[in-house]
C-alpha cells in the first residue's frame, strides 16, 4: 500500500468477488483483511482493513453486487468474514475501511460464515462449541434467527460450512472428519421481493463502526 510500511501477511482465507480475477480478499493471521491485486499497474495488497483481534478463519463475498445502495448511488459488495477473536464482521469494502456490522454474541472461535445462494440477506456462521447459526439481517443485525445443533448433540467444532446450490440444504464439516447436511426452511431458500428490498434498505443504513466500539462488542 503506497505511504503506509510494508507488512508480511501470513494468509488464513480468501475470497474473489464474483466475475472478478483481479482483485481478492484476503484474510491474515494478523487479524488484518486486505485488498490484493493479482496483476495491472498495482499489484500485491493496494488496501488494508483492521476489525478483527485474531486470526481470520473465513472471507466470504456476497454472490450479488448492489447497485445505487451506496452513497452516491455507487454499486455496493459486501464480505463476511469470521475469526478466532469470536466474532462475524459485514463490510462494505469499496466503501469503507471499518466493518459497518460486528456480530459479537459467539463464546468460542468462529471458524466460517457463508451467504446463502439465493436469499441476499441471509448466511450461516459455524462455530467451535459446535452450533451453526443462521441469521436474517433483514430480521436482526444483533443475533441469529435459528441455532442448529450438531446432530449428534455432541459438543464437536464446526470448521467449515457450504450452501447448495439452491439454498435448500447448508452442509458442515467438524473437527472429527465427519459432514452434516442440515435441511432448511424453503421459505429461506425463495426470498420475496419485498424482502429483498427491504434488505437493500437496510444496507442504505449502514455506517461503519468506531474501532472502539468493535473492541468493546468484543
Amino acid at each position: 500500500v503506497e505511504g503506509k510500511p510494508r507488512r508480511d501477511l501470513a494468509v488464513t482465507a480468501f475470497d474473489f468477488p464474483d466475475h472478478e480475477t483481479n482483485t481478492l480478499y484476503v484474510g491474515a493471521e494478523d487479524g488484518s483483511v486486505c485488498q490484493v491485486h493479482i496483476h495491472g499497474s498495482r499489484v500485491g495488497v493496494t488496501e488494508i482493513y483492521d476489525g478483527h483481534e485474531g486470526p481470520v478463519t473465513g472471507v466470504d463475498m456476497h454472490p450479488t453486487v448492489f447497485e445505487g445502495v451506496a452513497s452516491g448511488g455507487n454499486a455496493c459488495e459486501l464480505m463476511l468474514t469470521s475469526s478466532f477473536d469470536w466474532s462475524v464482521k459485514l463490510w462494505m469494502p469499496k466503501q469503507h475501511l471499518s466493518p459497518v456490522i460486528s456480530l459479537d454474541c459467539f463464546e468460542d472461535y468462529v471458524f466460517d460464515a457463508k451467504w446463502h445462494s439465493s436469499n441476499p440477506a441471509v448466511f450461516a456462521t459455524a462455530d467451535g462449541e459446535g452450533h451453526v447459526d443462521l441469521w436474517d439481517l433483514c430480521q436482526s443485525l444483533e443475533s441469529p434467527v435459528t441455532r442448529l445443533e450438531h446432530p449428534t448433540q455432541r459438543r464437536l467444532a464446526l470448521n467449515h460450512c457450504h450452501w447448495s446450490g439452491d439454498g435448500r440444504h447448508l452442509v458442515t464439516g467438524d473437527s472429527e472428519g465427519s459432514i452434516s447436511v442440515y435441511m432448511v426452511d424453503p421459505a429461506i431458500a425463495q426470498p420475496r421481493s419485498e424482502d429483498i428490498m427491504q434488505f437493500q434498505d437496510r444496507l442504505r443504513e449502514l455506517q461503519p463502526q468506531p474501532q472502539q466500539q468493535q473492541r468493546a462488542g468484543g
